[in-house]
């Protein structure tokens, strides 16, 4: 019985021999591509010019919200340039493809209003999924919602802790959301029919994994600069970079 392993064991040595492949090789040292490879999407969104001054908000309509922001100078949100000259808000999607992009489930999108101001500003989310928005103060909000491609609602949340959830089935870029109470309040939810979107922080920078090999049309969306595109390429295990750059001297 050893002399026949070992028979067959050499058999097996010789054949790889013959066939170049070096006796003990694992899949990777042989370039050996596996099933479901991905790459990655990352970059920033930049800022040229000079950087507008952000105008106080003026909450004094509602004392709550003067005591819930009691120290702190609330300035305006709709164009915010970062440290590093880069911008905050601007959701990055991919917007065209050159084939079919996988489902990432639909997780549930959460929109808070803490301190009278809505929290995120920006987010994305899943056509076909949940959004959650809750009203986290001891006053009334109300959440106005007028999309163009899915269905408007318009919900008072009288009871701290109240949720309201819906369902937006198709996809739209953007989908604006306001307080008719609070009229400084303002979020944008951008839907998508894939998980590959990201909004830009603090430090300006946008990331996308598990995207699938192959040619993107990829969409920058801010709220008061508008959009650009640009064209990436997403190889096997590899990390695609794409830089944006909005601003006033463009």
């Amino acid at each position: 019985m050893a002399r026949w392993i070992g028979l067959c064991l050499l058999g097996g040595a010789l054949l790889l021999l013959v066939a170049g492949i070096p006796f003990g090789s694992s899949d990777n040292e042989l370039g050996v591509a596996h099933a479901g490879t991905t790459g990655s999407i990352s970059g920033s969104v930049r800022y040229t010019g000079a950087a507008p001054e952000r105008a106080v908000v003026q909450m004094a309509a509602d004392p709550f919200c003067v005591t819930a922001q009691a120290g702190q100078t609330v300035l305006t949100e709709q164009l915010i340039v970062n440290e590093n000259d880069t911008l905050r808000w601007a959701f990055v999607h991919i917007r065209e493809a050159n084939g079919s992009l996988p489902s990432g489930g639909g997780e549930t999108a959460e929109l808070n209003q803490v301190g009278c101001l809505y929290t995120p500003r920006v987010l994305g989310m899943e056509a076909g999924a949940t959004i959650r928005v809750t009203n986290s103060d001891q006053t009334l909000h109300n959440v106005n919602v007028q999309p163009n491609n899915n269905t408007s609602f318009n919900v008072a949340q009288p009871i701290p802790g109240m949720s309201t959830e819906r369902t937006f089935e198709n996809p739209e870029i953007m989908i604006p959301v306001r307080c008719d109470v609070h009229p400084w309040m303002q979020a944008y939810v951008g839907v998508v029919p894939h998980p590959f979107f990201d909004v830009s922080g603090e430090d300006g920078s946008f990331t996308m994994d598990g995207v699938p090999p192959g040619d993107y049309v990829l969409e920058a969306w801010h709220e008061t600069l508008g959009t650009q595109t640009l064209n990436v390429t997403v190889r096997d295990g590899e990390a695609a970079s794409a830089e944006f750059s909005f601003g006033s001297d463009r």
